[in-house]
């Protein structure tokens, strides 16, 4: 090959990659993006045939005043209707008791206004629900979630409220919402797995017999897309969550039945208060939630959501920008922009490069020389402020960088939360490495929007160190 046609399919090559990079980048900020939430699909039973019989304007009257009683329901309990196609509508919820009970009153509605019409006048819904990972634009919603409610409405039949494993995880413990397992091995269009799906009871009397078992891990993947997302995060550069157990090519939290409380963490390392965090959708913050701390004025009003599926605990960030950060257990790889806490000083990290816009000022003024390599930007630690302001940058141009209260690369005599030798970044092949150097108070990194915990995790929100600590059932 010509010497000018190598290069030329060297700088594609090379072109090529970053477009990958920023891809990935992209994917993996979408994927944080991701909400849990519960999907709510209604579709109206014999529409067609309703249609024939009455005709179209009938039929679309009919259709047009079934949607109209069912919006405000689902307005009334803090849902948002994302569309209605035809004689179905979509809606979802962050709350999925809510949205079990918005079934249930549905239900209960049609039922009651069916009673004064005759049997030929009388309308049926069916109704169905899952819970997991989704993306929100404007009203709508998108993602694997919906398909799943989608194919679960398929599988609903009229008169009932069939829900998934995730919805069903969320709603066995509450003494009103009666279920019964409705189907086992159920196939899912699209899905090499089967689903096992539950069916609650709205009709006054009815009895569901004995209790449905808990659902499996595996179950409640396939309805969340929890770890499945949580993996495409990974495959996308960000860091996989600490406390995932790799099984394989699959990741999956441990198999026992655990219940999980957060405990606060002392100054002696004691642990004190504990709170429960095993019920669905718990929430922590400094006015709302079920734990508050009210004299936190670090914490926002809701800081922090534990979710717990199955045997794995979740965390979200709602804070709105405070964030929650996650002590390490073990050297660590920075990421693009991640943030981190070294006593009570917070970092982001910044790889540098050698893009045009990455370049010093004073580079940037100079004219480049033809054929000479442009100038390389050391990876660096940004210093932040308050409202994560850049108050300074500290360079990383070293194999070896540590940071200290009184010895190190960079010092910072007046925090009296860092050690004397606090924490190292470590700079070889595979990357930038954050690594505790047996600090007392240790090094924590900022989680980026959602994270999976393991038993002994702790992490700091706002002034409060708190304990992950898992307990046999």
């Amino acid at each position: 090959m010509e010497p000018q046609a190598s290069k030329r399919v060297e700088e594609l090559i090379r072109a090529r990659a970053r477009v990958d990079a920023e891809r990935h980048e992209l994917d993996a900020e979408l994927e944080r993006q991701k909400q849990l939430l519960t999907i709510l699909f209604v579709d109206i039973v014999g529409s067609t045939r309703f249609y024939d019989q009455h005709g179209d304007v009938e039929g679309l009257m009919m259709v047009e005043k079934c949607l109209g009683m069912l919006t405000p329901i689902v307005e009334q309990r803090d849902g948002v209707v994302a569309k209605t196609i035809g004689d179905a509508m979509l809606a979802w919820f962050r709350n999925a008791q809510t949205a079990v009970r918005c079934g249930v009153a549905m239900q209960q509605v049609l039922a009651a206004q069916n009673a004064k019409q005759p049997p030929a006048d009388h309308v049926h819904i069916r109704v169905a629900l899952n819970l997991g990972l989704g993306l929100v634009k404007d009203k709508d919603v998108f993602g694997d979630v919906v398909n799943v409610a989608s194919r679960i409405e398929k599988a609903t039949d009229s008169d009932e409220i069939a829900i998934s494993p995730s919805v069903f995880e969320k709603i066995q413990h509450v003494p009103d919402l009666q279920v019964r397992q409705k189907a086992t091995g159920v196939a899912i269009k699209g899905k090499t797995d089967t689903l096992n799906l539950y069916a609650v009871l709205w009709r006054e009397g009815e009895r569901s017999g004995p209790a449905p078992p808990r659902p499996s891990s595996d179950q409640l993947m396939l309805a969340t897309g929890l770890h499945r997302g949580l993996k495409e995060l990974a495959r996308a550069g960000a860091p996989s969550p600490k406390g995932t157990v790799v099984l394989g090519a699959e990741e999956k939290p441990a198999a026992a039945a655990l219940r999980f409380v957060v405990a606060q963490v002392h100054p002696d390392g004691q642990l004190g208060q504990r709170y429960p965090v095993d019920r669905p959708g718990v929430v922590l913050g400094r006015t709302r939630g079920d734990i508050q701390f009210a004299q936190d004025l670090q914490l926002a009003p809701e800081h922090a959501r534990f979710t717990q599926l199955g045997d794995a605990l979740y965390v979200e960030d709602v804070s709105g920008g405070a964030g929650i950060f996650r002590r390490l257990r073990a050297p660590h790889p920075l990421q693009p922009g991640e943030v981190v806490m070294l006593g009570r000083q917070k970092f982001r990290f910044q790889p540098g490069g050698a893009t045009p816009e990455n370049l010093p000022p004073a580079a940037a003024k100079k004219t480049q020389m033809l054929g000479a390599p442009p100038a390389v930007t050391p990876a660096q630690l940004e210093q932040l402020g308050e409202g994560d302001q850049v108050i300074r940058q500290l360079p990383l141009s070293s194999p070896q960088t540590t940071f200290g209260r009184s010895r190190g690369t960079h010092t910072f005599p007046d925090d009296r939360y860092m050690s004397g030798l606090h924490a190292c970044i470590a700079h070889g092949s595979g990357g930038y490495v954050l690594e505790d150097q047996k600090s007392t108070n240790g090094c924590y990194v900022r989680i980026r929007k959602r994270a999976l915990l393991r038993d002994g995790d702790v992490i700091s929100v706002g002034d409060q160190l708190l304990q992950v600590v898992a307990e046999a059932q």
